[in-house]
């Protein structure tokens, strides 16, 4: 039998007073099926890496949650994330997410992820995430190069690998295969967004090089503005999605929930026992 993967949740820092009470509310719910983690994102829906900051601390304080803070190298002037590593580490957060962001105005060379892991392991012994693209990160010269930086970020001294979103099976399987042949030994989370309004997603999902089979565009015709059904339809698709993963031994599973967590909290209740959470790295 295929054992429990390590199930996980993403949220991003609330911008106004009503969206921080939707927030604490998503948090709350979340808390009811113990998640392995939460990340808090850093430049999702114009988050600031201070908001992103002050959220993770927060989370981490007031609820029982283990928070993996996202550290986006982009958003930072020059070295100035190192600023926020430490400062995650004096807030007491052992776990981050470690992104190079794609803003064109910051010259960040390949190797800007690697640097900050390996930088972030003098400060302390952190749990690190990184990114990794099962369809391939649109500006990657190839899959196999693509695929290599995902290994060095590994060699460096990353803990794990959440995917970017997949909507099928099938591309996250074929990318484990690959990343295993190639020597990559890090759990390897794969990115699930359960659709609630299926006009959002599409050119999200577009943006960022994730497919979209003819089986959802078919499946969500003619609901468009009926949010009633396209939940129970992008529900449906989750679970599917989720159960493959598991039947197929993924070792992660990470939902985007978008701060709307009703589907990923049925989804982790429904389909396996609670997750554990993972141990907290004690500071170097």
């Amino acid at each position: 039998m295929p054992q429990t993967p390590i199930l996980s949740a993403e949220l991003f820092p609330p911008r106004s007073d009503r969206a921080r009470n939707r927030f604490w509310r998503c948090v709350g719910q979340l808390e009811s099926v113990n998640p392995a983690f939460v990340s808090i994102t850093c430049g999702a829906f114009a988050s600031t890496p201070d908001s992103a900051l002050e959220t993770a601390t927060a989370v981490s304080h007031q609820t029982p949650l283990p928070v993996s803070a996202h550290l986006t190298l982009s958003a930072f002037p020059g070295d100035a994330w190192i600023d926020a590593v430490r400062s995650a580490h004096t807030a007491g957060l052992r776990r981050l997410v470690i992104l190079r962001g794609d803003g064109e105005a910051h010259a960040l060379t390949g190797n800007a992820v690697v640097h900050a892991i390996e930088q972030a392991h003098t400060v302390a012994d952190f749990d690190v995430a990184v990114a990794c693209y099962p369809e391939v990160h649109p500006l990657a010269e190839s899959a196999h190069s693509d695929l290599m930086a995902l290994k060095a970020k590994c060699d460096a001294g990353a803990t794990r690998a959440i995917s970017q979103m997949v909507f099928s099976a099938e591309p996250f399987l074929r990318f484990r295969d690959r990343a295993a042949r190639e020597g990559v030994r890090v759990p390897l989370h794969c990115g699930v967004l359960p659709i609630t309004r299926f006009e959002r997603v599409a050119p999200m999902a577009s943006s960022c090089g994730a497919s979209l089979s003819a089986d959802y565009h078919r499946a969500f015709e003619g609901t468009e503005g009926n949010l009633a059904v396209q939940r129970l339809i992008g529900l449906d698709f989750a679970r599917d999605l989720a159960e493959t993963l598991i039947s197929e031994g993924v070792e992660g599973i990470h939902f985007y929930a978008l701060n709307d967590p009703s589907h990923a909290v049925s989804l982790m209740h429904d389909l396996t026992p609670p997750s554990v959470p993972l141990p907290a790295h004690v500071a170097a």
